[in-house]
């Protein structure tokens, strides 16, 4: 999926993201499709940009809105994200052209940047979810050698 977003850092040095809630098919279709030319002006309005927005809303992208009352009932420390309408504004920067005027998601940026942000509790580490798939697959793979040895 094909997300947009920006991080932005606060006066204690705190990231946070925001990500637009509606994906970029757009980005999605240059990406995955026609990798070797530009198609992003032409894609504009036709079926295929219509059935990669059908695509993202079945991906459940407000699952995890759910999880924030679990994740504070069993005190699980985690970006707590929210939706907010974000107005097109001048604070944008250059930006503004493509952010403004629609619903973002706003959380704590999750990444060793943050480990001394309060709202993750002080860990050692924070591993991003590809540094965890890896040390994931490494553990497995050192566990079979083990196994045939």
């Amino acid at each position: 999926m094909q997300s947009r977003s920006l991080r932005f850092i606060d006066d204690n040095n705190n990231e946070y993201t925001i990500r637009a809630l509606r994906k970029s098919a757009k980005r999605f279709l240059q990406a995955n499709t026609v990798k070797d030319h530009y198609i992003k002006d032409f894609i504009e309005n036709t079926v295929a940009q219509r059935y990669a927005l059908d695509l993202f809303t079945t991906a459940h992208p407000y699952a995890r809105y759910s999880l924030k009352h679990i994740n504070d009932v069993l005190d699980i420390n985690a970006g707590k994200p929210e939706i907010f309408y974000v107005p097109k504004q001048k604070a944008l920067g250059l930006n503004n052209d493509e952010y403004g005027d629609e619903l973002y998601m706003f959380e704590a940026h999750v990444g060793n940047e943050n480990k001394e942000f309060n709202r993750f509790g002080s860990p050692e580490d924070i591993l991003s979810t590809r540094d965890f798939l890896a040390e994931m697959k490494e553990s497995k793979m050192c566990n079979q050698m083990k196994k045939r040895l």
